[in-house]
């Protein structure tokens, strides 16, 4: 997020078996406990939320609309921090989207991290196929966004398209093996983690040699 410019903060909230609720009280405290959707979209503000049909169509017309809402923290990682935490800046002490007051770095410093894209990709450091500065990139959207203006502006468009699936193949890439992890991987998880590795190196590549894309 950006210290500028209003958000747009969608909830979708199921409730589940909620005309059972006299049922439910009876019931264990797990079988009474709701099914929640949470769905963020980040950095959109109100000027892109008003030309996203389907953003608006599948989510908003089918959700909650929070129109006068307030962040404690305007920044992409301290909202992040709070969003997994349920709490204030000033209290899981991610006050920035850099290192060292924020960033990823800090939240995972602190002990604070379960479950993220620099959670799961170091694996494929210790293996040779990213670098720490691919895992720094991938688990941050302002430095995403920075590498995509760098490969614009030093290669092109071609090269900027190139750097764009590296970044899409590595949030998969840690999905993917998040899956696993949790002792839940995909059928077809050995074949699809060396898809999305072959396509890290075509599209590393690529950004610096946009011509051969």
């Amino acid at each position: 997020m950006h210290a500028s410019g209003a958000r747009f903060w969608i909830v979708i909230v199921a409730l589940v078996g909620w005309a059972l609720a006299p049922i439910a009280l009876a019931a264990p405290a797990s079988a009474a406990r709701p099914s929640i959707v949470f769905i963020l979209s980040d950095d959109e503000d109100l000027a892109s939320h008003r030309v996203m049909a389907k953003t608006k169509a599948l989510i908003e017309d089918q959700g909650t609309v929070l129109a006068n809402y307030f962040v404690s923290y305007s920044f992409c990682c301290p909202s992040r921090a709070t969003t997994l935490r349920g709490q204030y800046p000033h209290n899981h002490r991610v006050e920035g989207n850099e290192w060292p007051a924020g960033g990823y770095e800090k939240f995972r410093a602190l002990g604070l991290e379960g479950s993220t894209i620099a959670t799961w990709l170091p694996l494929y450091v210790q293996s040779g196929w990213l670098v720490p500065e691919d895992v720094a990139m991938l688990a941050s959207m302002p430095r995403r966004r920075q590498a995509m203006a760098w490969a614009e502006r030093t290669y092109g468009g071609a090269s900027s398209r190139a750097l764009h699936d590296f970044q899409l193949a590595g949030t998969e890439l840690a999905f993917l093996r998040e899956r696993a992890e949790r002792g839940h991987p995909l059928d077809d998880f050995v074949v699809r983690e060396r898809q999305l590795l072959a396509e890290l190196s075509r599209s590393r590549a690529a950004v610096s040699s946009p011509a051969r894309t």
